[in-house]
């Protein structure tokens, strides 16, 4: 069975069953309309990503992709500027406060992967690196159908780079004079 929103009318579906047979059928105005979640769930919810973005992996978009929040709907939470007669309020300010933190957080916590992902890298270049490649190699039968023939191993390496050799022994020099 598939089923498709007509594009004009987005009550309006195409149901579309395996033996051919075609329903078209209408929402009701009350089926179309998203239920509204609890403040504690929105509460919740907000924590949940700023958590998730503090960890300085992911962006703020993603986070709200998980825990089926919309990024403009995360934004509203978060404004720092709402009327202070407004219920919401206290909520607001909440979500804001935690995102800030959240923001923080992620910058710190992506500097230091950086940090790390680039003294790995300089490491691996300083060293040199070894790899394996492998290639399978295929023959073909009387039928022209492909088989397998052997599989080719060969070791690469490749030589430390000069330049960050350079770039290390100055940058280590300059940190133990």
């Amino acid at each position: 069975m598939i089923v498709i929103r007509d594009k004009d009318n987005p009550r309006k579906f195409i149901r579309t069953h395996s033996d051919g047979r075609v329903e078209i059928y209408m929402m009701s105005e009350k089926q179309t309309q998203k239920r509204k979640l609890p403040l504690d769930e929105k509460v919740r919810r907000a924590r949940k990503i700023c958590e998730l973005y503090s960890l300085g992996e992911y962006t703020i978009k993603s986070c709200c992709e998980v825990f089926s929040v919309k990024y403009s709907t995360f934004q509203y939470w978060a404004q720092p500027n709402r009327a202070p007669d407004s219920k919401r309020r206290g909520f607001v300010h909440d979500v804001h406060e935690l995102y800030k933190k959240a923001c923080i957080e992620n910058e710190i916590n992506f500097r230091e992967r950086l940090k790390e992902a680039t003294r790995i890298g300089l490491l691996k270049l300083a060293r040199g690196i070894e790899y394996e490649e492998i290639e399978t190699i295929y023959r073909y039968d009387n039928n022209g159908t492909p088989y397998m023939d052997r599989i080719k191993k060969a070791t690469k390496i490749i030589l430390p780079n000069n330049n960050v050799l350079i770039f290390l022994a100055n940058t280590v020099g300059a940190f133990n004079a």
